[in-house]
């Protein structure tokens, strides 16, 4: 571009700098008007906080959840034609019961039909309440609901608290009861702790101790790190600068004193040791009974494998 412009004015490339200026200045104001009149039509256009998100009500009316701050929010993800979702119509009723005095808790209905026609005369056959029924406007594709029902909960500060993903009947009611009661009772929020994008790396089978219930399990003085750093020399500085060695005493590895991480060690809450259950369990599914395992079946020599 240089080039061409000393062409054009004698080898000079004097006001070059106020040329690109002016250009960048027009192109701005030109893609910011644009998107000022393509928002008019999709206020949601280049969103990406949640509560930002503005949804259009039953009645054609704008939702701006930014004005819902300061009050703890459940969206209830349904349609119409989700079988499970009418089952568990009346448990979300019962809900709003036990917290129709608290004027910090708003409960959301939205509704994820691509026909917008299909919801009033539906609610009208089931006799539901319209109040609070709006559209998801995107905000599914933003919080990635890929099954309905769900569940999510945000905090009086906008920060997503809290998730439910299906159909859980006898246990709804009071676990999304304890979840809300959870966050109205944390002081300001401050124990509710918001993230955009979470990096979950897990080191499957190093195991940091045996479980409580190990001997049943044939697991019985399992001990995978400990036993590897008690055969060989580990070198964990980033691990341990996080708390690695501040867990329990570890050989060769020193704790430190003011940890950079959280750092603790949990059991499996459901029956089971295998890995599919672990990382189930991780994902938040708790399993009521173990995954079948292999039988034990007779080795060519004496003995089973």
């Amino acid at each position: 571009m240089g080039e061409l412009y000393r062409k054009l004015h004698g080898g000079s490339e004097t006001g070059l700098g106020d040329e690109v200026l002016g250009a960048y200045d027009r192109t701005s104001a030109t893609m910011a008007k644009r998107l000022s009149e393509l928002r008019k039509l999709d206020p949601n256009l280049g969103v990406t906080e949640p509560m930002n998100f503005t949804l259009t009500a039953l009645d054609g009316g704008k939702l701006d959840l930014k004005s819902l701050r300061g009050k703890v929010v459940i969206f209830d993800f349904w349609a119409t034609w989700c079988v499970p979702c009418r089952a568990q119509h009346p448990l979300y009723e019962e809900l709003k019961k036990r917290f129709r005095e608290r004027d910090d808790v708003v409960f959301l209905s939205v509704d994820t039909d691509e026909d917008h026609q299909l919801v009033a005369p539906f609610l009208e056959k089931q006799q539901w309440s319209s109040k609070n029924v709006v559209f998801d406007n995107g905000l599914v594709r933003l919080l990635t609901v890929s099954s309905i029902p769900a569940t999510i909960i945000a905090d009086k500060q906008g920060r997503l608290a809290s998730r439910m993903n299906g159909f859980n009947g006898d246990k709804f009611v009071g676990d999304i009861a304890a979840r809300i009661q959870g966050i109205l009772d944390a002081p300001g929020g401050a124990e509710i702790v918001g993230f955009s994008r979470v990096i979950w790396i897990v080191l499957d089978s190093v195991g940091i101790g045996e479980m409580p219930d190990a001997e049943a399990y044939g697991d019985k003085g399992s001990d995978t790190l400990g036993n590897i750093a008690r055969q060989r020399r580990l070198k964990l500085p980033n691990l341990c600068r996080l708390g690695l060695a501040n867990i329990r005493p570890l050989t060769g590895l020193d704790a430190v004193a003011e940890p950079a991480g959280a750092f603790g060690k949990c059991t499996l809450a459901s029956p089971g040791k295998d890995t599919t259950t672990g990382h189930w369990e991780m994902a938040g599914i708790h399993l009521e009974k173990p995954f079948p395992l292999f039988p034990r079946v007779p080795a060519r020599g004496d003995g089973a494998v």
